[in-house]
């Protein structure tokens, strides 16, 4: 239900607050009072266009905001579209002067679409001019359901969930039946299982195959940089040596106040010598082979064409890898399956 309902320099309305109590409420008033401004106020809020005769002459614009009690139905939408939920449902809508609008559901950026989907829950307004929801079709079934109350609920769900077994079986089955299999189509199917099979893309990782290939397609540019930072560093004139000379140089000095900077000097030394290390270490790990070279390339050229015939992704190519095999098993066992598929469809 509704709860309260705030609406500022909407036609010829300036402020008005409006709280409401549970139980039936009704608005009084002479002709022109504004009630039917109410209502409009609360078409705004379910979803109705906006326009800007709505905004009061001299003001920026019009806002209304309107509070209502929430229940499992609306949180679920509400969660579905990552919204916050809480105990009460806000919504609020500001129309400026040119007639553009927005929305707002617990204090978030919504879509009128949105809107439309979570007040259709809550609202329903019944006038001349308004859609009555008493003739909509797919509210029909909703105001049985409740009727019947909770005692069927659970006679319901089995009752949906044999339904959809049974519309997926005989969609099955008609397809089993209408579809028309050649010795062709199967030499065509098989063809491409076995293309696809060259690679066992079931155990692939094409993160780590992708870095393996870049290593060694820039292995012998890495390996000159390699080369020239160690001479940099190593070189009897090199960074590690000068930096050496220079320790031993500090370490003649007999000045107190210096002896902890040469300390920390003399640490940082090792510690870039052990960075150094590490560098080379890692680096030696790696080699080039020209045999895996041309494995490597040869693996990525044909996942490529696997790409570009069945799928841009190796999920994809799987999938359509299974779907192969399913059409080579109904091939080759196709009256079994349609057997099979009959005796299902008779017991559900």
């Amino acid at each position: 239900m509704i709860e309260s309902l705030y609406i500022e320099n909407f036609a010829i309305i300036d402020q008005v607050q409006i709280d409401f109590q549970s139980g039936m409420t009704v608005l009084t008033g002479e002709t022109g009072a504004g009630k039917s401004i109410i209502i409009d106020a609360i078409g705004q809020l379910i979803g109705q266009r906006s326009q800007p005769s709505f905004v009061k002459n001299g003001a920026d614009y019009a806002f209304i905001e309107g509070v209502f009690s929430s229940n499992k139905e609306i949180d679920k939408i509400l969660l579905d579209n990552n919204f916050p939920i809480d105990e009460h449902l806000v919504i609020s809508k500001k129309i400026n002067h040119d007639g553009k609008s927005a929305i707002k559901i617990n204090y978030r950026n919504s879509s009128q679409l949105l809107l439309k989907k979570i007040m259709s829950q809550i609202v329903d307004i019944h006038s001349q001019f308004e859609t009555h929801q008493l003739f909509n079709e797919s509210y029909h079934l909703k105001l049985l359901d409740n009727f019947i109350g909770n005692e069927l609920i659970d006679l319901k769900k089995e009752y949906l969930t044999l339904y959809q077994t049974y519309k997926n079986l005989n969609q099955k089955y008609l397809s089993l039946t209408k579809e028309e299999l050649t010795d062709e189509q199967l030499d065509f199917y098989l063809a491409q299982l076995e293309e696809i099979e060259e690679l066992d893309l079931e155990n692939f990782d094409e993160e780590e195959f992708l870095k393996e290939r870049n290593n060694l397609l820039n292995y012998e540019k890495n390996s000159q940089h390699i080369k020239n930072y160690k001479a940099l560093m190593d070189s009897s004139k090199g960074i590690m040596d000068l930096f050496k000379q220079s320790l031993n140089e500090l370490s003649y000095l007999e000045i107190d106040d210096i002896k902890h900077n040469y300390d920390q000097l003399y640490d940082l030394y090792y510690t870039v010598d052990g960075i150094n290390q590490d560098i080379y270490d890692q680096f030696s790990q790696s080699y080039f082979s020209e045999e895996r070279y041309n494995e490597v390339q040869d693996t990525f050229f044909k996942l490529n064409k696997l790409k570009r015939k069945y799928g841009q992704t190796i999920d994809a190519i799987i999938d359509f890898k299974n779907s192969l095999i399913e059409k080579i098993e109904l091939f080759k066992n196709r009256d079994q399956m349609i057997e099979n598929i009959n005796l299902k469809l008779k017991e559900t």
